[in-house]
């Protein structure tokens, strides 16, 4: 099968004045759209599909005015592109939300995306050249209560697909998150060539999508993690670890690790020194039982994720290589990393 790209992005701006020039009507947006025309190849044999126009389309349409801000996007799959989720079907609205906020306070209603340290206990984000949206919806919210500390809570569930409009999956997703930056924090370390910042999660799911005949799953499975961030002149240092509760799901893939009542963690790492002319760097991390979704029923291999497992080697940024069945993040995986 022989395709044919062919892609468009465009960009609009618009800065609208009203009587009251203090806080002018800001809207901006843009779209873009990615079609594909199937061909047969007769040198590959690569079966052809039934529809031999694929076309996916975005608009994004953001409206800001003093402290508001609001926006909506529109999606197009008709049909979804080869290599897709085949859940992604139709037309109509994918994400909208509303948000309010001023210097110590931020407020969020509707769809949002959002990241709790590296990533590994809590990441809602879209990747769209792969595929992956898994936005929350919900209501989340931000508070600065002292210089240097940080407090962010949300709740929400999970986008799972697209049939004419935004599909939610059945979980619940609630997090909490709190950093401090200790040379914000006091006044005397501002100056210092110590650098410190350190934080902590807790992101817990409810869900009933879990009846089986064999196996009482639990319905509400939490996890914890804390990180660190240290710098001093020209070495730095991080770490995070996250702890999760047992939370069984089905793996088709091993056999040892389908509906496995086991905790999970996870541990990163990476130190590094650098002057000019030399640098070195050093990663690690340790993975034990860390799938970690919104569901306890089979789904696609990026649907409903919570966590996200960063990688140590170049991810994908287009959905070929990235549609083979991903190494199991879930089984015990140690690794290491140095450049």
């Amino acid at each position: 099968m022989k395709k044919i790209v062919f892609f468009l992005f465009t960009g609009i701006s618009i800065y609208s004045f009203s009587q009251d020039d203090v806080n002018p009507t800001i809207v901006s947006g843009n779209i873009q759209t990615i079609g594909q025309y199937y061909q047969e190849d007769t040198l590959i044999n690569a079966a052809l599909p039934d529809q031999l126009l694929g076309f996916n389309g975005f608009a994004n349409v953001n409206v800001q005015r003093g402290n508001f801000r609001a926006g909506v996007r529109y999606e197009t799959y008709l049909n979804t592109l080869e290599g897709y989720p085949t859940s992604f079907n139709g037309t109509g609205f994918g994400y909208r939300y509303l948000s309010w906020s001023d210097e110590d306070l931020e407020l969020t209603i509707g769809n949002f995306y959002d990241q709790l340290g590296s990533g590994m206990i809590l990441r809602a984000y879209e990747e769209r050249q792969l595929g992956i949206d898994n936005a929350l919806d919900g209501i989340r919210l931000k508070y600065n209560p002292y210089k240097g500390i940080f407090i962010k809570g949300m709740i929400g569930k999970q986008r799972h697909r697209f049939e004419d409009g935004l599909v939610n999956g059945n979980g619940i997703v609630r997090a909490i998150d709190g950093e401090i930056n200790i040379n914000e924090m006091f006044d005397s370390l501002r100056n210092s060539k110590f650098k410190a910042t350190i934080g902590g999660s807790f992101v817990s799911k409810f869900n009933e999508d879990n009846n089986t005949p064999l196996f009482n799953l639990p319905k509400n499975v939490g996890a914890s993690s804390f990180r660190a961030n240290l710098r001093y002149n020209k070495w730095r240092f991080n770490a995070e670890y996250v702890y999760k509760i047992n939370d069984p799901y089905p793996d088709n893939q091993n056999e040892l690790f389908n509906y496995i009542y086991k905790n999970g963690e996870g541990l990163l790492f990476n130190l590094g020194y650098s002057k000019k002319g030399f640098a070195i760097d050093l990663s690690a991390k340790h993975m034990d039982n860390m799938l970690w979704r919104s569901t306890n029923v089979s789904v696609g291999p990026t649907d409903l994720l919570i966590g996200f497992l960063p990688a140590l080697t170049k991810q994908h940024t287009y959905n070929l290589a990235a549609t083979l069945y991903p190494y199991a993040t879930k089984s015990k995986r140690r690794n290491f990393l140095s450049s």
